[in-house]
């Protein structure tokens, strides 16, 4: 699991890419965790994501009992699942459906579908389910071959709803770090300002009168 720390510093990695965008962008680890807190009820908490890649093995493994010189369809589609993580597709359809949507993929590439028809007509599974599944993987490289950043990026990112930073306080120190690019200052938050360890103090009993009853 990433920390935020490592967030916060791959976020500013990822900006340096772009040095188009001029824009300032606030990055706190209240803002994080609150994005956690969102992102944890659109998962229902569920935080188990099967991969396709031992699906993907255990068909390969079966195709090749029947069929030779698999090693190049075999490459194609572990780098069509490697593609699929980039996308939402392991929260939406089940392991072994993504897995046939990279092989059928990769026969087609390399003119070997018509030679693995039978083979794919006799897997018991939803078809218009692995049609999906195509769809959004060619869409993806689609998306890859034509979006332009410099035109295209800037309108995205401003669409994206920015926090609320709210009042800052006047008492808690805070150390900003300020980087080159464009603005961008990202926090540097000492945690263990002001912490005390052990029990807290107990006030003074001087002043203190008991009654008996």
């Amino acid at each position: 699991m990433m920390s935020h720390n490592k967030l916060i510093q791959a976020t500013n990695n990822a900006l340096k890419r772009w040095p188009f965008i001029q824009q300032d962008l606030m990055i706190r680890v209240q803002h994080i965790q609150e994005a956690e807190f969102f992102l944890l009820e659109i998962l229902d908490c569920c935080l188990i994501v099967y991969h396709p890649y031992r699906p993907l093995n255990q068909l390969m493994a079966e195709m090749a009992r029947e069929h030779k010189d698999l090693d190049t369809i075999s490459a194609y589609a572990w780098k069509i699942c490697n593609d699929c993580t980039r996308t939402d597709l392991s929260l939406m359809y089940p392991p072994h459906q993504i897995a046939i949507a990279c092989i059928l993929i990769a026969s087609v590439w390399t003119n070997r579908d018509k030679e693995l028809k039978n083979w794919f007509a006799e897997l018991a599974v939803d078809f218009e389910k692995i049609l999906e599944i195509q769809k959004i993987i060619i869409n993806l490289y689609s998306v890859w071959k034509t979006f332009d950043e410099k035109e295209q990026l800037v309108a995205i990112l401003q669409k994206i709803p920015r926090p609320n930073p709210g009042p800052q306080a006047t008492n808690a120190p805070m150390m900003q770090a300020q980087h080159s690019h464009g603005g961008l200052s990202v926090p540097n938050m000492n945690v263990h300002q002001g912490v005390t360890m052990g029990p807290p103090h107990m006030p003074p009993t001087g002043g203190m009168k008991y009654e008996t009853h």
